[in-house]
Order: C-alpha cells, then sequence, then structure tokens
C-alpha cells in the first residue's frame, strides 16, 4: 500500500509539474540594440502574460541577441543577467524587481508598516487576509485577529491587500517612518457567509494554494441542500476528501481514519468535548454565528497540541461595528435568530445569536399526555461582544450554551450540553510585538435517568441514573513577533486545569456505595510553545517548532489501584491533590513549502502529537455518556507521528484547482476494551483496557471550480486504517472502526438567476468495520457468542443524493428574504446507521438499522 501510494503521487507530481505556467510559454525575440525598457516593451507586447516593472530599476544596457523558440523564463533569465534584478509571477503578471535580499544587507533605515485587515461593511477582522509588495515581492498575512506588520526598507511601495471572496485594495505608500494603515476591504455579493480552511499541508489561512477550502467554498454554505432545513458545518466539511462522520447519526468526525476524539474541537478557543446536537444528526455549530474555520491536519502548528489527528479551530462572528443588523428564519425542526451591532459609539459591538428546536412546543401545546408523547428538543446560544480601550488594546468576551433533552418520563431521560466562556485581552506592546491572553473556561456534562441493567450485567429493571462530566479552566498566552517579512515568530504558554467525573452510577431504589462514590479526578496540563516561519527565498518557505507539554494527575483521598491483565496487582492511597503521575514530552512541527510558480506548490510536513486526555467508548450506539479520562498510573498518553506529503496545481486563471495529498500517520497506545469487558463506572474502567497501535495511510484527490455560474468541486480519497492490539484475540491486526477505503463526493451549485441556486451533493462511503459474533457455545449452562476476531464484519457501502434550490431577493424596506427547499436522500437508501442482532437457533441474524431516510424540508428566513 505504501509503494502504491508514492507511485501515484510521484507520477502525479511528474504529470501536473509539466502543467504550463507564465514563465513556460514559448516566443521569438529579435534584438538590434535594443535598451533593456525598449526590449521588454516589446517581449510584453508578444507574450500572454503582462510584464511589470519600473523604469527607475533598469540599467541602461543594450543588447543583440536573437531568441527563437524559447521559453519566457530563459529570455528574462538572459536578459536580467548582472544586473542585480529578479522577476516572479503572480497572477497574470510576471514582475521584474531589484533583488532586495542583496539590497537590505546595504540599507541601515528600516521602518515598520502594520495594521487591521477588516471587512468594510461591519468594522469585524479578518483572519488570514494577504498583504503583498508589489515591487520586492514580499507579504506576509493577518494573524487570527487580523493584525499583520512587515518591517521594510525606507522607500515608496505599491501594496496589495487581498482575502478570498472580497475585492482587492491598491495603496502606494512612502515608508520614511513607521506607518499603521488599516484596510477595509469590500466582500464580492456573495461573500455572505463565514470562512473555512482546510489546511492539510499548513495551517497557515493565507491563499488558497495552501489550503483545499476558502471562502468561496464556504459561501456554498448557504446554498448546500438541508437536512430538515438546518445548514450544517459538518456536512460541509465532510464533502472535503478524508474528512467522514463517525457514523450516520454520529457527530463527531474522523479525519483521515482517526477516532473522533482525535481532533481538537475549539470554538474560540474553548475546547468542545462533545459537538453533537439530537445524537449527532446536527452539529452544535449555529452557521449565524460562525465568522471562520479552520481545520488543520497533516501539520499541525505548533501553537496548537491536545490531540493526535487535527485540530478544528471555530470563530464566532463579532458583530457589526457600523450598523445594527438582525436576521431570523425557521424551518421544519427549528427556528433561530441573530442580532448584531455597534456598542459604545462603534468602539465596541456584539453579536447574540439563538435556535431551538420546536415540535416539543407543539407537542405540548396539541396532546394531552405531552410525557406519553416524548419531548426531544435542543438549543443553544451564542454571544460575543468586544470593545477597543485603545488602538493597542482590545477586549473580547464570548460564551456558548448548549443542551439537548429527551425526556420520555420515568422509563428514560437523558440530556446532555456544552457551555464555554472565553475572555481574551489582544495587546499590541508595538508595531512588531503582538499578543493575546486568554481566561477559557469549559464546561461538558451528561445526565440520565434510565434502565442501565445492561450495563451492570444485571437482567432486572434497574432504576440507574449516570452522570459524567468534564471541566476546564485555562489560562494561555500567545505571542507574535514580525521582525522581519521574511522572519515570523510565534510563541506562547498554557496551563489547563481539568476536573473529572469518569461515570458516576447511582441506584435510585438501593444505594450502592460502590458506585455512588466513584472519586472525582483532577489534571493540570502545561504547554509552552515556538516556530519560526523562515522565507529562505521566493520560492521556498520554511516552518519548525515544538511544543514542550506535560500532565499532572493529581489523587483524591482514594486507593489507587495498579492492574495487569485485568487484574490488581497494587494498591496505595493518594491524599487530595496529591501528585499520582507525571506525563510529559516534546511535541517537534516542520513544514517545508515549494513554490516554483505562483500557481504550484509542493509540501512536505511532519509533526509529532502527544494526547493525554483519553474517550472511552461507550457500550451504546451513539451515547453522548462516553467517558473522559486523563492518563493516569495504567493510561500511557497517547502518541502521534504524521507524515504528509502535497501538491497543488491552480489553472484556468486561477478558476481552477487540483489538489493531491498522501500521508503516513501512526499512532502509538491506542485504547480499547479488553475481550469479554465488563464495563462498570469509574476507576474499575482501567482495568477493562488494553493498548496497541494503528497505522493509517491515504491518497487524496481534491478538483475545485471556484468561479462561474456552475461551481462545485469533486473529492475522492483511498484510505486504510489498521490497528494491532497484542492483547486481542490473538493479536493479529485488523481494520480500524474507521476503515473506509474508497470515499467519493460530488458538490455542484448553479446559478439559474442571479438570486436563485440549485445544488446537489453526492457521497459515497465503503462500507463500515462492526465487530459481529461468529457463531454461539455453552460454558456453565449459559449459551454465549463466540467472536472471531474485531471488526470482522463490515456493513453495506453508504451513498445517498441530496439537492436543494434557494432564492432569495430584496423587499421594499431593504430586508433580505430567502426561502430553501431541499431533499435529503432522493432516490431514498437506507444507509446503515448501526447492525442490531436478533437471537435465532443456529446463530444470530444481522440487520442494518437505517436512521435517515428520504426527508423533504423547507426553510424561511428574512435579514434586516
Amino acid at each position: 500500500m505504501k509503494r502504491l501510494l508514492l507511485a501515484l503521487v510521484c507520477s502525479a507530481v511528474w504529470t501536473l509539474s509539466a502543467a504550463q505556467s507564465l514563465l513556460d510559454e514559448r516566443l521569438s525575440l529579435e534584438l538590434r540594440g535594443e535598451t533593456l525598457v525598449e526590449a521588454l516593451v516589446l517581449l510584453d507586447s508578444l507574450s500572454a502574460a503582462e510584464l511589470a516593472f519600473s523604469e527607475d530599476f533598469l540599467p541602461p544596457r543594450t543588447y543583440h541577441l536573437q531568441f527563437l523558440n524559447r521559453r519566457l523564463g530563459s529570455i528574462l533569465r538572459r536578459l536580467l543577467e548582472g544586473t542585480g534584478l529578479q522577476f516572479f509571477e503572480k497572477g497574470t503578471r510576471v514582475f521584474i524587481t531589484p533583488n532586495w535580499g542583496m539590497r537590505d544587507s546595504l540599507e541601515t533605515q528600516r521602518f515598520v508598516l502594520s495594521g487591521y485587515l477588516r471587512d468594510a461593511t461591519n468594522g469585524e477582522e479578518l483572519i488570514g487576509g494577504t498583504v503583498f509588495v508589489l515591487p520586492t515581492g514580499q507579504g506576509t498575512s493577518s494573524n487570527a485577529y487580523g493584525f499583520y506588520s512587515l518591517t521594510l526598507p525606507a522607500g515608496t511601495y505599491q501594496l496589495e491587500f487581498s482575502y478570498v471572496g472580497y475585492g482587492t485594495e491598491h495603496r502606494e505608500i512612502t515608508l520614511d517612518r513607521d506607518l499603521q494603515l488599516d484596510i477595509r476591504l469590500q466582500p464580492h455579493e456573495r461573500q455572505l457567509q463565514p470562512v473555512v480552511v482546510v489546511a492539510s499541508r499548513d495551517g497557515l489561512a493565507q491563499t488558497p494554494t495552501q489550503s483545499y477550502g476558502d471562502s468561496q467554498v464556504m459561501e456554498a454554505l448557504p446554498d448546500m441542500p438541508r437536512l430538515l432545513g438546518e445548514t450544517d458545518l459538518f456536512q460541509l466539511l465532510q464533502s472535503f476528501p478524508g474528512i467522514n462522520a463517525i457514523g450516520e447519526g454520529s457527530g463527531n468526525l474522523s479525519v483521515r481514519g482517526a477516532n473522533g476524539d482525535h481532533t481538537l474541537i475549539l470554538l474560540d478557543e474553548a475546547p468542545v468535548y462533545n459537538p453533537a446536537h439530537f445524537l449527532g444528526i446536527f452539529s452544535i455549530f449555529n452557521a449565524d454565528a460562525v465568522k471562520a474555520v479552520e481545520l488543520q491536519r497533516g501539520y499541525i502548528s505548533p501553537a496548537h497540541r491536545g490531540r493526535l489527528a487535527s485540530v478544528l479551530s471555530i470563530r464566532m462572528r463579532e458583530g457589526s461595528t457600523e450598523e445594527h443588523d438582525f436576521a431570523a428564519g425557521i424551518g421544519l425542526l427549528s427556528a433561530r435568530a441573530r442580532a448584531e451591532g455597534p456598542l459604545f459609539g462603534g468602539r465596541g459591538s456584539f453579536m447574540v445569536a439563538a435556535r431551538r428546536t420546536y415540535p416539543d412546543l407543539l407537542v405540548k401545546l396539541f396532546s394531552s399526555n405531552p410525557i406519553q408523547e416524548g419531548l426531544i428538543f435542543f438549543y443553544d446560544i451564542n454571544a460575543k461582544g468586544n470593545y477597543r480601550l485603545d488602538r493597542k488594546n482590545r477586549l473580547f468576551l464570548s460564551t456558548y450554551l448548549g443542551r439537548d433533552v429527551f425526556d420520555f418520563g420515568e422509563n428514560f431521560t437523558i440530556n446532555w450540553g456544552n457551555q464555554t466562556l472565553t475572555l481574551r485581552w489582544n495587546h499590541l506592546f508595538n508595531d512588531r510585538l503582538f499578543s493575546n491572553t486568554s481566561l477559557i473556561l469549559s464546561d461538558f456534562d451528561y445526565r440520565s435517568s434510565t434502565d442501565l441493567g445492561e450495563l451492570v450485567n444485571d437482567g432486572n429493571f434497574n432504576p440507574f441514573t449516570l452522570r459524567t462530566r468534564i471541566q476546564d479552566a485555562n489560562l494561555k498566552q500567545d505571542f507574535h513577533f514580525y521582525p522581519h517579512p521574511d522572519h515570523t515568530f510565534r510563541f506562547g504558554w498554557s496551563f489547563i486545569n481539568h476536573n473529572f467525573i469518569p461515570g458516576r452510577l447511582k441506584n435510585e431504589l438501593e444505594p450502592l456505595p460502590e458506585l455512588d462514590n466513584t472519586p472525582e479526578r483532577r489534571a493540570l496540563e502545561s504547554g509552552l510553545y515556538f516556530s519560526h516561519t523562515w522565507q529562505l527565498s521566493r520560492r521556498l518557505r520554511l516552518e519548525y517548532g515544538f511544543h514542550l507539554s506535560g500532565l499532572g494527575v493529581f489523587g483524591s483521598n482514594g486507593w489507587v489501584y495498579d492492574y495487569a491483565d485485568g487484574e490488581k496487582v497494587d494498591s496505595f492511597w493518594v491524599a487530595k491533590d496529591e501528585t499520582l503521575q507525571r506525563w510529559g514530552g516534546v511535541e517537534p512541527r516542520l513544514l517545508l513549502r515549494y513554490r516554483p510558480t505562483s500557481t504550484r506548490t509542493f509540501t512536505l510536513a511532519a509533526s509529532r502529537t502527544i494526547q493525554y486526555l483519553q474517550l472511552l467508548p461507550s457500550a451504546f450506539i451513539n451515547n453522548p455518556a462516553s467517558v473522559w479520562l486523563p492518563s493516569s498510573n495504567n493510561i500511557p498518553p497517547q502518541k502521534g507521528l504524521q507524515l504528509s506529503l502535497g501538491f497543488v496545481q491552480e489553472f484556468g486563471q486561477r478558476r481552477w484547482l487540483l489538489s493531491l495529498d498522501a500521508y503516513l500517520n501512526h499512532f502509538e497506545d491506542q485504547i480499547a476494551y479488553r475481550d469479554g469487558a465488563r464495563l462498570l463506572t469509574g476507576l474499575e474502567l482501567e482495568s477493562q483496557l488494553i493498548f496497541g497501535s494503528a497505522d493509517f495511510q491515504g491518497l487524496e484527490v481534491l478538483l475545485q471550480k471556484r468561479e462561474g455560474r456552475l461551481r462545485g468541486w469533486l473529492s475522492y480519497a483511498l484510505s486504510r486504517a489498521v490497528y494491532r492490539f497484542p492483547d486481542a484475540g490473538d493479536g493479529a491486526p485488523f481494520p480500524g472502526d474507521q476503515h473506509r477505503p474508497h470515499a467519493v463526493n460530488a458538490t455542484l451549485l448553479f446559478d439559474l438567476k442571479p438570486h436563485c441556486t440549485l445544488s446537489a451533493a453526492w457521497r459515497y462511503l465503503s462500507g463500515k468495520p462492526v465487530t459481529v459474533p461468529a457463531g454461539k457455545y455453552r460454558f456453565n449452562d449459559q449459551v454465549l457468542d463466540f467472536f472471531s476476531g474485531r471488526n470482522n464484519f463490515t456493513t453495506s457501502n453508504h451513498h445517498r443524493l441530496d439537492i436543494g434550490l434557494r432564492w432569495w431577493k430584496i423587499g421594499k424596506r431593504g430586508a433580505r428574504k430567502t426561502w430553501s427547499l431541499s431533499i435529503f436522500n432522493v432516490y431514498g437508501r437506507r444507509n446503515p446507521s448501526f447492525v442490531y442482532f436478533e437471537p435465532r437457533e443456529q446463530g444470530n441474524q444481522a440487520y442494518e438499522i437505517s436512521l435517515l431516510g428520504w426527508l423533504p424540508s423547507f426553510s424561511w428566513e428574512i435579514q434586516f
């Protein structure tokens, strides 16, 4: 498999590297005493490329040369030889500039150009916007808070400010002192939604050549087919190669075959431990409240850590500083509303967004016994405010509150939810040094009251209540230092205090002290990181760094046990806040990017990661009660190594993008339950765990058309996920839970009219591995299932087609009204969500259960 992947990548890279760029154009030119200026003017008239240069830089040289069918790049190299000039292409132009690297060594007077990139319509900062210095070819990008900084020699410069989905702004400046320049970019008409970046190679949201997705793709979110009238961010992310749902009806994402807990999900820097609404049918992220999304994989920037496979960072909208804006909408399942606007005369702003499902309200209204009918609903609230103390100081406060409730009276009650709070302080020490200090609180808890007889191996009815919880308090500080356009430094530190209730089970009829008194756990996680982005040359960029991390686990006045082969081998008393175990390690990161042309990019990335928090899988399908635990004396931290090779080619005047990625990932100390595990809660769970390794390999392809009436993308992923657990069965390797060898996604959007869009999304996934009994045997008068191996059965393949139609218009008073019609699963494919076994005399009969069939939906929105 590895050789096949490498052969495919090398073949594809070799083929695509031959794709024509501006400098590959062949021309014939004869010069008989023309000056360099005249030669370049002639060359400009012959070439499809536009040559950009200033006569002030050109020496008074004449030429007697003849070029026959020579490449443009070869002609320019000959003409500029010995002149101290260089050339490079950007878009449809070729720039001819002095070699500023040589000149910089002679310059003694340098000044700082800095500022913020903002949206012209609402004043919000733009993340990952590009600042390009046309005479030099140097540039930078705005950080996660919209700030940019460049240090340049004194002189006059042409600047280009751009952001995908926005218009480009050009400015000419004379830099004879430190200059603060804030830029407002005007969004295109379709740029009405948040930005998404799926960064498989380098986690920098700067240009389309560095990422799979961009804001033009995120514009598709409101046009995409909707399930029960809800737009869902996770559904859009799954249309990219290598990103799949854990299973239909499961809220987590699998990135390149890894488990859902291997992805760190951040909402305004606060960790989210369960991103699911409605048992996973929807994510908790309300698109009305989201500003930007970035998914890092393959290469995880040194600033992030805590999970093995990827980081999904979501930023809320900050609210308009220009004018008040209101929006509301209703679909078949939920209603939502959003309000935003300026505060304190424009020095601040606010945003509040809320949504709630309403079928339960209708049940209460029309049913004489609503409890008998059952109450099922979810809600979430996003709120954010900010205030500029002065140019160098700004405060942000954001919060999220969400909950799911399933209430069927005494027989079954379950609810869970997330709460987050983030307080941030942006401070500008000077025009080269930027810092962000954050205090972050996060809380996820789950509670249920139901018959858990199966969980405690008791066939009788047992009215148990179960509670799990994880609470975080995080203090962190990040610094960005811009000493030179070719050098950017990032460094910082963090401390996270974790409190866990790993599973507290209580019998309401007959208290069981050994279950009721499951102790809480506390752990302190710390980190220190550093990274350096170095533009080695115009074509070559290096980013390297490390994250030094550690975990301390503390006692809680109780006995602690060491286990071997599922049995207790030692015990010791650990007092409250006494150190039980310490873990630590270094996580190095490396990214090398080579851009031979402005439309072609090669990347090589490596990331070493450590995960100290472990998610123990639930015994129930899609049960949010899954238990989080810290590494301990019995559970070592998970470790991962990711290697990836990528290639991106833009063509057709950048309207088309082709991307290839190959990856090899190796994870150690993976967790599983031992054969025949007795799944009690609390500390006893550690006795039922075994540990092994996992290997993931894959090749991902993305073809994207980004402009025109017909837009969309086609993706394909070939992948393999193999686990090895020496203590599972005979120790033979077996496919991972997320082993889906083939995945195909096709997304198309067609503008029927300027304000009317037809969309279609088709998805195909190979079947999912599951463990099924191979037969039965009798032991001590009991008939037990016999398992021949783990994940020994593969479900049917998954495929479905969704279509949607969306149109909108502006009313007389300026209100924008939008209607959406969608059909989910057009041809009614019964895709398996899980497998159910029915006992038979000759063995178990397996049935594939499908949760979602053919579903039409309608929604209406208004914005004013």
